[in-house]
């Protein structure tokens, strides 16, 4: 991942494609962001799996919400940077991630629609 000095969606939008048919790691992080609520994104790829994770502090605690699939196995788990993940937190269309890191870009947060 690398470090935009004065960021921009295109720029974010270009190190994302990057990741689309590699194995890799970004994150965007809010600078100076507030005590409680959302404080990064970031996105594991390998290959054609994507795991995004969005890190939230609460008032007592620190919460990460991923990608919710409610139609995908439970049991299943799927090897993402060598950790197992499970499957219905795991997306395969890279349009969720876009939107995901467009959506943090712009608001600094993610609906939970899409992410709880």
């Amino acid at each position: 991942s690398g470090c935009l000095s004065d960021p921009d969606w295109n720029a974010i939008h270009r190190n994302l494609i990057g990741l689309r048919k590699e194995e890799g790691y970004a994150e965007l992080s809010i600078i100076n962001a507030p005590d409680v609520g959302p404080q990064n994104l970031q996105l594991w790829s390998d290959g054609f799996n994507y795991l995004g994770l969005l890190g939230e502090l609460t008032a007592d605690d620190h919460e990460v919400r991923t990608f919710t699939r409610p139609h995908t196995d439970h049991g299943h788990m799927i090897e993402i940077a060598g950790y197992m993940w499970a499957a219905s937190s795991v997306v395969r269309d890279f349009e969720n991630i876009e939107n995901a890191f467009r959506e943090f870009f712009h608001t600094g947060n993610v609906s939970r629609i899409l992410m709880s």
